[in-house]
């Protein structure tokens, strides 16, 4: 049985802020946010942890900066 729901999710709250995935591993939920080329500016991914306080939170974008995941290797992701 995968330890990932399968289901992807989003969130929205009511001043447009958006996360791109909500996904469920057995230590609770996780917000992603995608980032087109190499925007690392995460507004929306900020608002969620300081609303939900979740335990795990990632960003992905093509930039290469300690905090984000390479959209490359977000096939890893849950390694991290």
């Amino acid at each position: 049985m995968n330890q990932y729901s399968e289901t992807p999710f989003y969130w929205k709250s009511a001043n447009q802020a958006e996360v791109d995935f909500i996904v469920q591993d057995q230590s609770g939920i996780i917000p992603i946010e995608v980032k087109a080329g190499r925007a690392s500016h995460a507004r929306s991914l900020t608002e969620y942890c300081k609303k939900y306080a979740p335990q795990k939170s990632f960003i992905t974008s093509m930039e290469i900066k300690e905090g984000t995941i390479p959209l490359y290797m977000m096939w890893k992701f849950r390694d991290y």
